[in-house]
């Protein structure tokens, strides 16, 4: 019998381990998804799983095709566009927010995610990926949170997924991946300055730089 950990629920656990698996790319668009497998792969049933799909579908993770089962959803040309140019927006005003919120602690904790980026980005022989796309996603988590809204926090978690982060940082080179972390470091410097307008227009600028990376790349 399957038991869901400590203080989880069933569905929950299935939830999680099935979106964070679409995240990170290692169900890919358009897979089919089995629920007997995946409730056999999240130790869980298949009823908690069932309801785990339907909860990814309201998020637009996965899709439930009639007669065919269900599917790790495809994300065209233009709602990739449409993702980085809302999260542009939205990432920007964070920026903006946080600037005239924003102490030396907040500054160390960003300088020190810059650090692990830079660690990321000069590991050998290749770039570690997994310490790249944790590290940027702290960085600009703290930023949100500095923004002190709830409401912007939300919607922007919903908005801005790792899977997207993960292609992004593949489709990027070293030298590009350098040249990203030196757009946080600028970002700092506006943010320790408490120069809202120049923290929006960097932020706004490099998250799209990540949307042309990706255009670069396909």
């Amino acid at each position: 019998m399957h038991t869901a950990h400590q203080g989880k629920s069933a569905t929950e656990i299935a939830y999680q381990k099935i979106r964070a698996r679409i995240l990170q790319g290692e169900l890919a668009q358009g897979e089919h998804l089995k629920e007997r497998q995946l409730a056999a792969e999240c130790g869980v049933s298949r009823t908690p799983v069932r309801d785990a799909l339907r909860r990814l579908a309201s998020e637009r993770l996965v899709e439930f095709a009639p007669n065919r089962g269900v599917f790790v959803a495809r994300w065209s040309e233009d709602e990739q566009q449409s993702l980085f140019d809302i999260g542009a927006l939205l990432e920007g005003y964070a920026a903006y927010r946080a600037a005239s919120r924003c102490t030396e602690a907040d500054i160390n904790i960003l300088l020190a995610c810059c650090s692990d980026i830079d660690e990321a980005v000069n590991a050998q022989p290749s770039l570690d990926l997994d310490l790249f796309v944790s590290a940027n996603a702290r960085f600009h988590e703290h930023i949100r949170s500095m923004a002190d809204s709830q409401h912007l926090s939300s919607t922007l978690e919903r908005l801005i997924e790792q899977r997207i982060l993960f292609i992004a940082a593949a489709a990027y080179d070293r030298e590009e991946l350098h040249r990203s972390n030196q757009d946080h470091r600028q970002l700092v410097f506006a943010l320790r300055c408490g120069d809202g307008d120049l923290a929006r227009a960097l932020m706004h600028a490099h998250v799209l730089s990540a949307y042309q990376a990706l255009q670069k790349e396909s």
